[in-house]
Order: C-alpha cells, then sequence, then structure tokens
C-alpha cells in the first residue's frame, strides 16, 4: 500500500503537493515517519548531486525517492508492496506534474502551491494499488525503473551519519561495481585468450600448408631431375 506521497523542490525541500491515504490521516504513528520524510527532503537539499532513485526502509515501511528535473518525489510504502509498482507510481506522477506545473516550479513561494495536484495523485495511487486495474501504458513516455537497479538503504543510518545521501549510495554500490569491473576484466582475458588461440590455430594450419607445399614440390623436382 502506497499510505504518503510528498512532491517537494530539491533545492530547498519546499513542499509543492502532497497526499495521505484516509485511513492514515489520523494515525499517531505516520507522525514519525512524516518527520522522517521531512529530514530526507532537507538531506536531498543539501545535496549538490542527489541520487535519482532510492529507496530507504524504515521499520515496516520504506520509502521511494524519485529526483527528476529539481523536484523531488517521495512515497512512503509497506514494505510488502512491489517496488516496481511503486517506481512505475513515482515516475508517473513526475511526468504528470512536470508536465503541468514544471515551468512554474522555480517560481513558489509557499507551500503546497499545486495542491490542486493532489486529486491526480489520489486517483493514481488507488490505481497503482488496485491489482485489478491495469496502468496505463500511454502514460509513461520510457521504460519504468527496474528495482534491481535501486539502491535500498536503511533510513536510520541515513539521517545520523549525517552525509550527502548520494555520497552513501555511491559508497553502497562500490562492491556491485567492484563485481561488474572484475566480470567485465575477466571477459576482456577470456576474450583475449580465444583470440590468441585463434591466431595461433591459423599460424599452425599455414606452416603445414607451407610443409605441404614445399613436400610437393620437391616430389616434382624429384621427379622432373630423373
Amino acid at each position: 500500500m502506497i499510505v504518503q506521497t510528498m512532491i517537494a523542490r530539491q533545492h530547498d525541500g519546499l513542499l509543492l503537493a502532497a497526499f495521505v491515504q484516509d485511513q492514515f490521516q489520523a494515525s499517531s504513528d505516520l507522525m514519525q515517519y512524516q518527520v522522517q520524510a521531512k529530514e530526507v527532503l532537507k538531506m536531498l537539499a543539501r545535496d549538490p548531486r542527489p541520487p535519482a532513485r532510492c529507496s530507504l526502509e524504515s521499520d515496516m515501511y520504506v520509502f521511494h525517492l524519485v529526483v527528476e528535473q529539481g523536484v523531488c518525489y517521495l512515497a512512503l510504502c509497506w514494505k510488502m508492496f512491489s517496488r516496481r509498482k511503486a517506481y512505475a507510481y513515482l515516475e508517473d506522477l513526475q511526468y504528470q506534474f512536470q508536465r503541468q506545473f514544471g515551468a512554474r516550479v522555480g517560481g513558489a513561494s509557499r507551500p503546497y502551491c499545486f495542491i490542486e495536484f493532489d486529486m491526480y495523485i489520489q486517483k493514481q495511487g488507488k490505481s497503482y494499488m488496485d491489482s485489478r486495474q491495469r496502468r496505463n501504458a500511454s502514460v509513461m513516455r520510457s521504460e519504468p525503473t527496474d528495482p534491481q537497479n535501486v539502491t535500498v538503504l536503511n533510513v536510520f543510518q541515513v539521517l545520523h551519519r549525517l552525509k550527502p545521501l548520494s555520497e552513501l549510495v555511491n559508497k553502497a554500490l562500490e562492491p556491485s561495481r567492484k563485481s561488474e569491473k572484475y566480470k567485465r576484466r575477466e571477459k576482456y582475458k577470456k576474450k583475449a585468450a580465444c583470440d590468441v588461440r585463434g591466431i595461433l590455430r591459423m599460424c599452425a594450419i599455414i606452416a603445414m600448408v607451407i610443409v605441404l607445399v614445399a613436400f610437393v614440390i620437391s616430389i616434382i623436382l624429384v621427379f622432373t631431375l630423373r
């Protein structure tokens, strides 16, 4: 389930639109996650190169983030909710919000100045949570994010380390990058070894042909001299 959605300007964390599912609006537990969400937005505002995609786990919930064209799209979801659906939902919001309000984001001066977008957030949230409904593929202009390529961190560790989120994401990606680099190196070595073996086989064939030609010529010369 998508519990809450926030849309904020990235460089200063100004909230532009937000929506909370009705059954959670009176929940006292939601307050701590709203505080965490605002702290995450503040962290993104201090980050000169924020990650385009990131997931932050918090107890039985997870924050999914999409940062595009100076705007952050944040969704608080249950952990069991499909990450693929969560990112498709956020990218859907990003496309529609940018199309409607993108040119006005820089001039926004007060919180929730695009509150009318809440109706679209509510509608799309219900659509993505309802497994009987199929997402309108024409809304998306590109393939949705593959969740396997998204870094997942713990929100408590992120907020307490006081380091840019991009730095923590890059650090988390280091092992996989080293693994990919090792795989590419091994692939190159195998290719080079195959090339060397191919050259050696070709040289052996040429040598055999030369020997055979020389043998035939020697035979011809012997019979000619007789």
